[in-house]
């Protein structure tokens, strides 16, 4: 993912930032435990 991207992207419900997780292809807010999967490719 792009660090612009990633730079913009906020946790939907607590609005803090997300992290990347490469390996795992997905979003992870730490604030909140949750995990958001990535289910299509369009953020290269």
């Amino acid at each position: 993912m792009k660090p612009h991207l990633l730079s913009i992207l906020a946790c939907p419900q607590c609005k803090g930032p997300l992290t990347y997780d490469e390996e795992q292809n997905h979003l992870i807010c730490k604030a909140e435990n949750l995990l958001f999967l990535l289910l299509m490719t369009f953020l290269d």
